[in-house]
């Protein structure tokens, strides 16, 4: 089975554009270049001449950062709008939600149809950020996936991304992310059967099974080191509402 990309709205376009001005003003204490010329005015013309501006530039940089955040709200909001408009997070290989094999772990993704390794089984979306907004704004960090800037696109249909972002998978985050959030971490090395891929040029990850699995058999994928260290002791479970 493909999992084709999710095809960005033009309103998702044209907040990314602007998310990506902020955000480089936001990093140089500067004006960005010129917007390319359009039918509309730039939304945000009101705070480069105050960076700029001596006298103005510790109250410009927090108008910045404000409307930074907010933009990355609407950014957000817009994309996922965009996955359940598509029901991207809904696609998946022959799989199925029910009582995990880990005691106490609430329910667990299984394969209902053999598996070959290499095959993505489906797709985690989520909320988007830059690594800095992500450890400012989100309170439980541990559900993070770093999604690296790439060099090549491949025929991506998203905007080039200037910098690292990171795909927020907690539960309120996670609701275009379908059947990817319910794959348990066994905390073993030899059951784990899975792994998170990184996309970023489609901002999902992909979970890829490691090797082949059984009809029946559970997905397992290793968390990390960060959500264990602030969950120790609870259900080996993400948390889904």
């Amino acid at each position: 089975m493909s999992f084709p990309p999710p095809v960005p709205s033009p309103l998702f376009l044209s907040l990314h554009a602007r998310l990506e001005r902020l955000q480089l003003a936001h990093e140089l204490g500067a004006a960005p270049p010129p917007a390319p010329p359009g039918p509309d005015p730039d939304p945000d013309h009101d705070l480069w001449p105050m960076l700029e501006d001596d006298d103005c530039i510790v109250e410009a940089a927090g108008k910045v950062k404000g409307r930074l955040r907010g933009v990355r709200r609407l950014v957000s909001d817009e994309w996922l709008a965009v996955l359940k408009g598509e029901a991207i997070g809904a696609a998946s290989l022959d799989l199925d939600v029910r009582t995990s094999m880990i005691p106490g772990a609430g329910l667990g993704l299984f394969a209902s149809a053999p598996v070959p390794a290499g095959a993505t089984c489906c797709c985690l979306y989520g909320e988007i950020h830059s690594v800095e907004s992500y450890r400012e704004e989100v309170s439980d960090t541990a559900y993070g996936i770093l999604l690296p800037r790439a060099a090549a696109w491949a025929g991506a249909l998203l905007p080039r991304q200037s910098r690292d972002l990171v795909l927020d998978c907690a539960a309120g985050a996670a609701l275009a992310g379908g059947k990817a959030r319910y794959a348990n971490d066994p905390r073993s090395a030899e059951a784990t059967n899975c792994r998170f891929e990184p996309e970023p040029q489609f901002l999902r990850a992909r979970l890829v099974a490691v090797r082949d699995l059984r009809v029946g058999e559970e997905l397992y994928v290793d968390y990390g080191e960060a959500y264990w260290l602030r969950h120790e002791g609870r259900p080996n479970t993400l948390r889904v509402g």
